[in-house]
């Protein structure tokens, strides 16, 4: 199989599941807080790497523990880690996710290094 390059996004996923989704101002309990890995650059890369292509995974990131997460993530899956960027001035993107049992969700991100990734001098 051939090589593929994938440029764009990863983001951390944090997420919480609840009954509702909140109403403005409104707390609610949630349930099943985790963090997984998210961006769809990067999850394709690791797709493609399962499929046996030779994927690297081109994108910007903090140096930061969520870095070093990513960057395990890739060693795992077989993707090249060649194209990662870092930068001091941003930090991992992070994206919150609040998900309701009827199916609806509610996300905010903060593209933060990711916003940052240009095709000009770093």
């Amino acid at each position: 199989m051939g090589r593929v390059s994938l440029v764009g996004s990863y983001i951390v996923a944090l997420v919480i599941d609840t009954d509702r989704l909140p109403t403005d101002g409104e707390t609610l309990i949630g349930r099943n807080y985790h963090r997984t890995h998210g961006g769809k650059r990067s999850n394709m890369a690791c797709c493609a790497a399962r499929l046996g292509a030779g994927a690297i995974f081109i994108g910007k990131v903090g140096q930061d523990d969520y870095a070093r997460g990513l960057e395990a993530l890739l060693t795992e899956e077989g993707v090249s880690k060649e194209g990662l960027v870092y930068t001091s001035m941003f930090p991992t993107a992070v994206g919150f996710i609040v998900t309701s049992t009827t199916g609806s969700n509610l996300i905010v991100i903060d593209p933060a290094a990711c916003g940052d990734l240009s095709c000009g001098r770093h």
